[in-house]
């Protein structure tokens, strides 16, 4: 009984430590908690990330400050997508080496342990980075995988609502300048057969007909970020909307949304050199005539509110002061 007991823990000491049996598919700009997400149990993890030529990258990992912190990282590329078994053999891939990260930089309570990496520019379409993360034991349940093209390529999807403004922050960039073809993207609800129109402002003036790539897709239900950043054929999309704007430093990108459909993806790409500022504006003809409908049901409740208030406060104070009038002393004079 005591050779099965023995038997039984070092399987279950064997299990925690082999390699997985799934390869996780992953995104930029998205977290993955080892602990929550992936259901952590073994000493490494195999990553697989669709990957464009000349794409630069931080892979990151997140723990909490002060932590222990021995992990390291190995990444091979490949033209294709690989299969399970040459993920798990490591094989027909380009090894792009073994790193301990070493630079770092604090998110709130959290640091952040990073290496840049960029993808061959000989790469072909289609191509995937396999990144193999090992940590010291099974336990390390408190490690969070990012990989980060938010200051090189791509934003984070930043979720929006019409006629709001939003500008980009440039200070996540060296120089503060959105980089040339970075590409923006944006996520946001919106009403069926509506006139919409996508509304750019920039500082100086600049080709009116090439400065940006504009693009919107429509969708049943809230895209998640594999859609929203992997755009598939089957979704209605239009792409490289055309500039209207008579202005010289802002653009409008006009276009009309469909029945039934509730979520807008948006993708800009910039192809400006030198821009400093990017301000966003989403205008909705639906939403216009709503806030003007509102404005006018409540405009005149907002006025007669303030008119009793005022009278209100004219009867207190008038009141006070005849109050006090019939309170002040009499005088005593020629008695």
């Amino acid at each position: 009984m005591k050779v099965i007991y023995v038997f039984a823990i070092l399987g279950i000491i064997y299990s925690s430590t082999i390699a997985p049996t799934k390869v996780f598919d992953i995104y930029y700009n998205v977290e993955y908690s080892l602990s929550q997400d992936l259901q952590s149990q073994f000493t490494y993890y195999p990553f697989k990330l669709p990957v464009k030529p000349g794409d630069k990258m931080d892979i990151e990992i997140k723990i909490p400050n002060f932590a222990n912190h021995d992990f390291y990282l190995e990444v091979y590329e490949y033209n294709f997508e690989p299969t399970n078994d040459q993920v798990y053999k490591r094989i027909n891939g380009v090894s792009k080496g073994k790193i301990a990260p070493t630079s770092y930089y604090y998110e709130g309570q959290s640091t952040v342990f990073y290496n840049t990496f960029k993808v061959s520019e000989t790469a072909l379409p289609g191509s995937y980075f396999l990144i193999y993360v090992t940590i010291p034991n099974y336990s390390y349940t408190y490690l969070y995988l990012r990989i980060n093209l938010s200051k090189y390529k791509y934003s984070n999807i930043k979720d929006i609502n019409f006629l709001t403004n939003y500008t980009i922050d440039t200070s996540i960039f060296g120089d503060r300048k959105i980089p040339y073809k970075y590409q923006i993207y944006l996520r946001l609800p919106f009403m069926s057969e509506d006139q919409m129109q996508i509304q750019l402002t920039t500082h100086e003036a600049y080709e009116k007909d090439s400065a940006f790539e504009v693009d919107v897709c429509q969708y049943d239900t809230r895209p998640v970020e594999s859609q929203v950043y992997y755009i598939g054929r089957d979704i209605n999309c239009k792409n490289n909307l055309k500039n209207t704007s008579p202005y010289a430093t802002k653009y409008y990108y006009d276009f009309q949304t469909e029945r039934n459909v509730q979520y807008l993806s948006i993708r800009i790409i910039n192809y400006i050199s030198d821009l400093n500022y990017l301000f966003i504006y989403i205008y909705t003809e639906k939403g216009m005539h709503g806030v003007i409908l509102a404005l006018l049901i409540i405009a005149p409740i907002i006025i007669v509110g303030a008119i009793i208030v005022f009278i209100l406060r004219r009867l207190r104070t008038s009141g006070k002061k005849e109050f006090s009038q019939l309170d002040a002393p009499t005088s005593n004079i020629g008695l």
